[in-house]
């Protein structure tokens, strides 16, 4: 896969709101990150929440049945029928008031070849910014949207910017074709 696809409401809006519903809820299991894009260096010190329902292609959560038709659906749109799920996770992020720039530090998932699909749980302001060269210079910026999937290639380097109004709430997967 070589371009970045959209798609709006992949999934219905009953199953959007059922997302919504339970993401946002008090009973649903957030952890903390000390930083959004390296929680181990803490260089910006974004903080925010994550939950992982997918690690190392390892079932890691009991709430991987909300992601699942997400995950369904997108594949049976780009016929991709040997796709294996490496990571799924899900990140809330809260309006912070920082003085500095406003975005994330550009990252790559992980180092094996992959396909990004970027879920928005929720409308914001935050914009996600997907790099077209190595210089970053030329990037395309998605606007968050409810029921919106966001599709491309793992190597292209990507970040996010800092909510400022809104919660940010996504659902991050990387996908690794046994095609390629």
């Amino acid at each position: 896969m070589s371009e970045i696809k959209i798609f709006d409401n992949i999934i219905s809006i009953e199953q959007q709101n059922n997302i919504i519903n339970t993401f946002l809820s008090n009973d649903f299991p957030w952890f903390y990150l000390s930083d959004i894009t390296n929680p181990f260096k803490k260089n910006q010190k974004r903080h925010a929440l994550s939950h992982g329902f997918i690690k190392n292609g390892k079932l890691n959560s009991n709430y991987f049945g909300y992601v699942e038709p997400i995950i369904k659906n997108v594949i049976e749109k780009l016929k991709c029928e040997k796709a294996v799920l490496r990571e799924a996770i899900s990140f809330l992020q809260f309006p912070l008031n920082i003085e500095t720039d406003k975005l994330d530090t550009p990252h790559i998932d992980i180092k094996d070849s992959h396909v990004v699909f970027l879920y928005y749980v929720t409308d914001n302001e935050a914009h996600t910014i997907i790099y077209l060269d190595d210089k970053f210079k030329k990037y395309k910026k998605i606007q968050p949207k409810q029921g919106r999937l966001v599709v491309f290639p793992g190597s292209l380097w990507h970040t996010a910017e800092q909510p400022t109004k809104n919660i940010r709430c996504i659902i991050n997967c990387n996908v690794i074709n046994e095609k390629e």
